[in-house]
């Protein structure tokens, strides 16, 4: 058979299994020839590094008579996965979609973290779908109970799947069909990829004097570097909402900025202006010319990153996002923090597109902060064991964004009483970490949580929702 064709005739009444999960990177070693007939042979391995489960649905899918009935359980991943959409809008076209029963991050396999669900596929159109959400997998198991929805198939298109079974779904969908969405109006960037993060971090030990500072290497060893080639770096720091961040590592950066732009300090100056700190990276030369199966090796730019993405993004205000967190965690950071991560972080970066635009990045944390688009971003993101969610990329950019009309008077009050309580917020947690008294804490906690309270009114307010 052609790439994506189907039997015209004969097949099974039904196809039942649990198909292998293995992503294509892994397969990619050890079976390149089968990884290139997949791609040739199947639409669903025809975007990004797919898992090769997909393949096992559209194949079982294409051996089906007309009135057959797949049945498999299998990851939920491909639901928002970019390597899904093909496999979503083949499912889509064909209203293939019979049931799911979605399981979250309840933990189906003993032994094993998987997110998995059961996936029901019909060859003959459905008008309509069953999705069935299971919150308690034994409550699930014993009686079956778990809140269910009827979906119409015309929902249903290659772009990400997001269901819900329960109450406020609809508010949901509305919010969601916002049309300005993080995306569209924030800069999103990841971390710095060094290649090696264990020689480039090191933790801060003690302060020796406004020009050097002495550090730990990850072997223990202490090391007195210059502080002018030091970033303050976040490593294993787990963010407040509105509390500022505190590094308490620092980051060897070879490069200087000019204008946004980085470039690599070259190695004569470097040793001549930074002896203490060439000194260390000579001793770690072996493992920086290690990087990328020995690349750098030869490489004059031994000493410096893999990649040079976002190098210029650190140093302005921002916003920091905690990838995996059980709620949002977007702090503000005004003391040009770095950090290190990919797609799925630790942190992400936030800051406004149009800089010059009049919106206070205050005003953005608040939004991103508020009970109502946390609400919205568990309806799109993945989850993960223990009430955890990814706040990446490829989902806090879906989250709607209230603008402000700054030529109306009362639009423009609210966004200066947003951007006050948000500062509020930011003192009261700064004074919590240098309260003396229990009392004092106490007080202090009150009165955050009534301010917090107050920003989830103003964001209900903004986006037109009432009691």
């Amino acid at each position: 058979m052609k790439k994506g064709e189907e039997r015209s005739g004969g097949g099974f009444d039904a196809v039942i299994g649990n198909p292998p999960y293995i992503r294509i990177q892994t397969m990619k070693e050890w079976a390149p020839l089968e990884v290139e007939h997949y791609k040739e042979r199947y639409l669903s391995a025809g975007k990004g590094n797919y898992d090769i489960y997909v393949v096992f649905v559209e194949r079982g899918m294409q051996i089906l008579n007309k009135k057959g009935r797949l049945g498999f359980i299998l990851p939920h991943k491909f639901f928002n996965a970019q390597y899904g959409e093909p496999l979503r809008g083949l499912i889509a076209k064909g209203r293939h979609l019979a049931d799911i029963v979605h399981f979250g991050h309840q933990q189906v396999f003993a032994g094993a973290t998987t997110y998995t669900c059961l996936l029901f596929l019909d060859r003959a159109p459905c008008e309509k779908f069953l999705f069935t959400q299971v919150d308690s997998l034994q409550t699930w198991r014993q009686d079956g109970k778990a809140l269910r929805a009827e979906i119409a198939a015309d929902k249903l298109s290659a772009a990400e799947w997001n269901f819900s079974a329960a109450q406020g779904s609809d508010l949901r969908a509305r919010l969601l069909a916002m049309p300005i969405k993080l995306g569209g109006v924030a800069r999103i960037f990841q971390g710095l990829v060094t290649g090696v993060d264990k020689v480039f971090v090191l933790e801060h030990v003690r302060d020796t004097s406004k020009r050097h500072v002495v550090v730990h290497d990850a072997s223990g060893n202490e090391w007195q570097l210059e502080r002018d080639i030091l970033k303050p770096f976040l490593s294993h720091v787990s963010l407040a909402s509105y509390a500022v961040p505190q590094a308490r590592h620092w980051l060897i950066f070879p490069y200087a900025l000019e204008d946004g732009h980085a470039k690599l300090i070259g190695a004569d100056n470097l040793k001549k202006l930074y002896p203490n700190t060439w000194a260390y990276l000579e001793h770690s030369a072996d493992a920086l010319k290690q990087r990328e199966g020995g690349k750098m090796k030869n490489s004059s730019d031994w000493y410096g990153y893999v990649y040079r993405k976002n190098l210029g993004a650190f140093d302005a205000p921002k916003l920091v996002v905690q990838v995996i967190s059980q709620t949002g965690r977007y702090a503000f950071d005004n003391n040009e923090l770095y950090f290190t991560g990919g797609g799925n972080g630790p942190y992400y970066g936030v800051r406004w597109k149009d800089t010059t635009n009049s919106h206070s990045l205050h005003y953005l944390q608040a939004l991103l902060n508020s009970k109502l688009l946390d609400y919205v971003l568990h309806s799109v993101s993945s989850p993960f064991r223990g009430g955890y969610w990814s706040y990446g990329k490829r989902f806090i950019e879906q989250l709607p964004i209230r603008t402000i009309e700054f030529t109306d008077t009362k639009d423009r009050a609210r966004h200066d009483h947003m951007v006050a309580l948000v500062e509020k917020m930011l003192a009261l947690h700064a004074q919590i970490d240098v309260a003396k008294t229990p009392q004092d804490t106490t007080l202090l906690q009150r009165q955050i949580a009534a301010t917090d309270r107050q920003i989830d009114q103003l964001v209900y307010a903004l986006y037109g929702l009432t009691d």
